[in-house]
């Protein structure tokens, strides 16, 4: 599966605004959103907002990103105003799909 606009646009926009280079950030996302038990290709604007808030300014301060807690939460505001096309869950698709057929 391909990686979601969202985490792409998020890694492109830390990339642009920390010394880390495109593998380290892009790994560095990858990390918090499988600590919050989500996955790459399907991460959506809300759910990257609160990883962004929550879990990314440790990983980013553990990598000597200054003043990380600030530029998550600018790069969450900003998410907030724009709109992506994000691929629908396939998976959870089909178990409702199941579901329907009862036991």
């Amino acid at each position: 599966m391909s990686d979601s606009p969202v985490f792409d646009a998020v890694c492109d926009d830390l990339e642009r605004r920390t010394s880390l280079d495109r593998l380290a950030v892009r790994g560095t996302v990858r990390l918090a959103l499988k600590q919050a038990g989500l996955q790459v290709g399907t991460v959506d604007a809300s759910q990257m907002a609160v990883v962004l808030r929550r879990v990314l300014p440790a990983e980013l301060g553990a990598r000597g990103v200054a003043d990380a807690q600030r530029l998550c939460d600018e790069i969450a505001s900003a998410l907030a105003g724009r709109t992506f096309a994000v691929a629908r869950d396939r998976a959870g698709a089909a178990g409702d799909t199941i579901g329907r057929f009862g036991s």
